[in-house]
């Protein structure tokens, strides 16, 4: 039995139960959305993990492609990918491997992985065929029907099936003045096949067949967009729109068989246009799930569309999307590497999150609420663990305002840095003057040791609050240990060797310690801390007066 014939009949499985949980939601209420098909749970029935939803009324899920090609197949390289992924938050993975042992590729994966796993079958029946010096016009019915039916028995969770490609819809992209033709690589190899065997699709001329064998293992059809557009100036043509509307009948049919369905959408898509794009296909397919790959919104930025696919991807999963495909930084150039995989999962995550806020799904707002009292509260422990990305928050946390120091036997270099660069950073007590910021810093000797003042602020203070802090250190290099436990410069004595310091510095050091007399709280204390600060600068005013009237009486003589 199925997930949608279960809840047909009333029963709730154990896998609706996972998804309630995670949701937020009763059993019952996840069983009504399944029996509805608007939401589906892709879990073969061969495969034991956490359960997890996609469809009306759940959180937006994220997908990640991972896979090899015949150039570039390295299996611990995919198994990191998905690790990488699964890391970064992902609900699912799809194996879209055309290069090397596909079928080790894939069960490897399939074992290894805690989320859902999709493929793509015909990728893998073509990729042999071309191994075998066949072209995918070669490829038999049966030849695709079994490689279906293997990766069901294996596991699989959702399988990528253009059964939409028919002999109509490719006769309405004839009529269509396209830029990019068909850029789907698994619709292409369809419509080859039909073209050269002049014959239905077998996927939907066949389908009676397919929906049989994904019934057996409870594999849910995600029916591909075999005509996405491929460039803004492509969407919603007729041949998309002819193709929408076979997918919407052919889930009717799978939904009535008693197999779970969604659609999958386009590609490229202006801005203006996404959100009408998401309310046409939930009107022709009855509200079905629908996954779609970005969608992006321009063309123009090759290297940064996982940024150009994540503002498509807010748009789309505000107006209904349920399941986005990530895209990496290395879409349309090559193989995305462990890096690129990360960024592009951090990237989708943030879209399918804003999606949620605009939807108003219950507990969305939760999440922003408890970073924002963090921030207000100054608790960066707590934003660290809110952030969808922690690590990478807490490392650039402490790269920011730390000093660094180089090194030279001559005021001419060569310079070079320190070893134990930084050799000092923003103090991380937020209750310290100088945890928010830290800078213009000035070293000097004194009695043996190497004196680093600063000055420092701490968050939502306001310049004139700046106040000047010191650490010590034994060498130039460090390590330096702040002084006053970590408080600002507080006694006369440090005060007459600011002066001192400054005096060398632009007159802004005279505002800064203008800003800490007037912080003092006290007239007594204010005027006694410009008063030492004039002290310590007395002597170089002195010497420079002396020196300048020296060389003015030297340029007159010499007349």
């Amino acid at each position: 039995m199925t997930q949608i014939e279960a809840a047909r009949s009333n029963r709730i499985t154990e896998a609706m139960h996972q998804v309630a949980q995670k949701e937020g939601l009763t059993g019952e209420q996840v069983r009504e959305k399944v029996a509805g098909g608007v939401v589906v749970i892709p879990k073969n029935r061969n495969r034991n993990f956490e359960a997890c939803g996609i469809g009306q009324g759940l959180r937006t899920k994220v997908n990640a492609n991972i896979g090899t090609s015949p150039s570039h197949h390295d299996l611990k390289e995919e198994l990191l990918k998905l690790d990488t992924a699964v890391a970064a938050g992902v609900d699912a993975v799809m194996d879209l491997s055309t290069g090397g042992n596909l079928d080790l590729i894939l069960e490897t994966i399939l074992k290894r992985s805690p989320v859902m796993v999709g493929t793509v079958p015909i990728y893998k029946v073509v990729s042999k065929l071309m191994a075998n010096n066949k072209t995918p016009a070669q490829m038999t019915a049966d030849d695709l029907m079994e490689e279906i039916e293997t990766q069901a028995e294996l596991g699989v969770d959702f399988i990528t099936v253009h059964c939409g490609i028919t002999r109509q819809s490719l006769s309405a992209l004839k009529g269509c003045n396209r830029i990019m033709g068909m850029v789907s690589r698994g619709g292409s190899f369809i419509a080859e096949w039909i073209t050269a065997n002049k014959k239905e699709n077998p996927l939907f001329s066949q389908y009676d067949r397919l929906l049989e064998i994904c019934l057996q293992h409870d594999v849910t059809l995600s029916l591909g967009d075999g005509l996405r557009p491929g460039a803004i100036h492509d969407a919603e043509d007729r041949a998309q729109i002819s193709e929408l509307l076979i997918l919407g009948d052919l889930a009717r049919r799978a939904r009535k068989a008693g197999v779970q369905v969604m659609i999958e959408g386009p590609g490229h898509v202006p801005l203006g246009r996404i959100a009408g794009d998401v309310q046409l296909q939930k009107r022709v397919c009855d509200n079905a799930p629908y996954y779609v790959l970005g969608p992006l919104p321009t063309d123009i930025a090759p290297g940064y569309d996982h940024l150009v696919g994540a503002i498509g991807g807010a748009v789309a999963a505000a107006s209904g999307v349920d399941f986005l495909c990530y895209l990496t930084p290395a879409e349309h150039l090559h193989l995305p590497t462990v890096q690129d995989v990360h960024d592009g999962v951090m990237a989708t995550r943030i879209a399918a999150h804003i999606g949620d806020l605009e939807k108003g799904l219950p507990g969305s707002e939760d999440w922003d609420r408890k970073m924002s009292m963090a921030r207000r509260e100054f608790d960066w422990e707590t934003m660290y663990n809110q952030a969808i990305d922690p690590d990478l928050a807490r490392k650039r946390r402490m790269q920011t305002d730390d000093f660094g120091v180089a090194v030279a036997d001559s005021p001419d270099g060569p310079w070079t840095k320190a070893r134990n660069n930084p050799v000092l950073r923003t103090s991380r007590d937020p209750n310290k003057f100088d945890s928010f910021r830290a800078d213009d810093s000035c070293l000097i000797a004194r009695d043996g040791k190497v004196w680093l003042y600063y000055k420092g602020r701490q968050w939502q203070r306001t310049p004139r609050q700046t106040q000047m802090g010191l650490a010590i250190a034994d060498e130039p290099t460090g390590p330096f240990v702040r002084a006053n436990d970590g408080d600002p410069v507080q006694d006369s004595g440090q005060a007459f060797m600011l002066g001192l310091v400054w005096g060398w510095l632009p007159c802004g050091m005279v505002y800064a310690v203008l800003a800490l007399a007037l912080a003092s709280g006290s007239v007594l204390y204010g005027g006694l801390v410009m008063l030492v600060f004039g002290l310590g600068t007395l002597p170089l005013m002195v010497s420079m007066g002396f020196a300048i009237g020296a060389l003015t009486r030297g340029r007159s003589g010499s007349r």
